[in-house]
């Protein structure tokens, strides 16, 4: 049950995270971010859906809890990872 939960919330994850890649138009080419942009993109998402939980978001993003709080500072992400 909880694995098909997280495989749900990586999908959407994913879902949102192409969403915001860029638009591909026939009067406007596809524009794509960067891939710090990127992760920034996927750690708000994360946090958003875990409701600010640090630790759940680290979960649905498959790595620690101490990764997650380094991205948090490299991205300039506020917290009480300062």
């Amino acid at each position: 049950m909880k694995r098909n939960f997280s495989r749900r919330v990586r999908g959407s994850l994913l879902t949102a995270a192409e969403d915001e890649v860029g638009s591909g138009s026939p009067e406007k080419p596809e524009t794509l971010c960067t891939l710090r942009e990127m992760e920034k993109l996927m750690i708000l998402k994360a946090l958003k859906i875990a409701n600010g939980n640090r630790a759940e978001a680290a979960k649905l993003l498959g790595i620690a809890r101490s990764t997650l709080f380094e991205k948090l500072k490299r991205h300039g992400i506020p917290g009480r990872h300062d």
